[in-house]
């Protein structure tokens, strides 16, 4: 299983706006798409703050490659999404990740 941790940094005060908007917007997509898997979605309270960061998971990297081709070539994504949310953004960060042996998640 492969695991990815995006981490965005939004602009001070779009925080409510980015989760309304990816809610509406962007989780039916993702949700809907094939071979990736939602483990986690979090926003920050305490430490850096305008930070959202989600945690997906894939059989393998060409089911990730696969799925993340799908959501590009969604018109809800690219028409719907994307040009709302992009003005909120200040920083993307992504990171792949594959389970320790002794991890829960596996």
């Amino acid at each position: 299983m492969l695991y990815e941790m995006r981490t965005y940094t939004l602009k001070p005060g779009q925080m409510t706006r980015w989760l309304d908007l990816y809610e509406a917007h962007a989780l039916p997509v993702l949700l809907a798409t094939e071979g990736m898997t939602l483990v986690a979605y979090f926003k920050t309270e305490v430490g850096p703050l305008n930070r959202v960061i989600h945690i997906w998971s894939y059989p393998d990297f060409a089911a990730r490659v696969h799925a993340l081709a799908s959501v590009a070539a969604n018109p809800a994504w690219t028409r719907d999404f994307l040009p709302q949310a992009q003005p909120c953004l200040d920083a993307q960060e992504n990171v792949l990740m594959s389970s320790a042996r002794f991890s829960p998640l596996q």
